[in-house]
């Protein structure tokens, strides 16, 4: 995903400092976070002490899962993503389920089992730092049974253009966008929006395959600063529901021009 258009603070919506800004000592211990992506480069140094799970959607039909000894990034950019994430939940468990390979046909199909996989593990919180842009009946269903069952889904904003894409779109998930921000847990939302959350999306310093740093900017490196954020409360309240979570991010806003 690239950059996209016109973000919440520039609409004028409210920034968020959630309660953990600073202040909240969490780290996401105990807390299963999936990461439905393109994969990760286990083994780079950044990511060798994180409590992470490597597994891979099929690549033909039937769909099924298998697990994995070593993850791989086929796109570079799920290992990012995991680095992110374990950069601001660093105790979180992270179960990365590869989603799209060399290839992207079938990209919904395998979208949607590995999100069946995820519902069936009853993983906490459950990060697409991808999408699509159909609208798929299935993919919605399953979203709600998820969220139904107390899981919080976080979904990255499609780049390109005024769609929001899918999963991101649906009532059931938290949507977000990414703009700039001073502290890395800075956030601005939107309730009420069909994208209702935009967090730190520009030149994210975060691994790359192979080893090294790379700067990332797009939605899908906004997204698992939220999932961070996610994890780190679900260890303080295990119980915390994506409606839970909405409420935290609506009486933690203040005005953008406070301190």
């Amino acid at each position: 995903m690239g950059l996209m258009g016109q973000s919440a603070r520039e609409r004028g919506g409210p920034v968020v400092i959630p309660s953990l800004q600073g202040t909240l000592k969490a780290s996401g211990r105990g807390v299963r976070v999936g990461l439905l992506d393109t994969g990760v480069a286990s083994m780079h140094p950044q990511l060798r002490s994180a409590n992470l799970k490597n597994y891979e959607v099929s690549a033909t039909s039937p769909w099924h899962i298998e697990r994995l000894g070593e993850g791989k990034d086929y796109r570079d950019h799920g290992t990012a993503c995991a680095g992110i994430l374990h950069r601001h939940a660093p105790d979180a468990e992270i179960h990365s389920v590869c989603v799209i390979n060399d290839s992207r046909d079938e990209l919904l199909q395998r979208l949607i089992a590995g999100l069946r996989f995820a519902i069936a593990q009853q993983w906490d919180v459950i990060n697409f730092s991808l999408g699509t842009r159909i609208d798929s009946p299935e993919l919605a269903v399953l979203c709600d049974k998820a969220n139904q069952a107390g899981q919080i889904l976080i979904a990255a904003k499609d780049n390109e253009g005024s769609v929001a894409g899918y999963p991101a779109a649906y009532p059931s998930v938290i949507g977000v966008d990414m703009d700039h921000f001073d502290a890395p847990l800075e956030f601005a939302y939107d309730p009420g929006e069909e994208i209702e959350l935009t967090a730190n999306g520009v030149y994210i310093a975060a691994p790359q395959p192979g080893g090294g740093t790379h700067h990332y900017t797009g939605t899908s490196y906004a997204c698992p600063h939220v999932s961070a954020v996610a994890a780190r409360l679900r260890e303080l309240a295990s119980s915390m529901t994506t409606s839970d979570f909405r409420q935290v991010l609506a009486t933690s806003r203040r005005p953008a021009h406070q301190p």
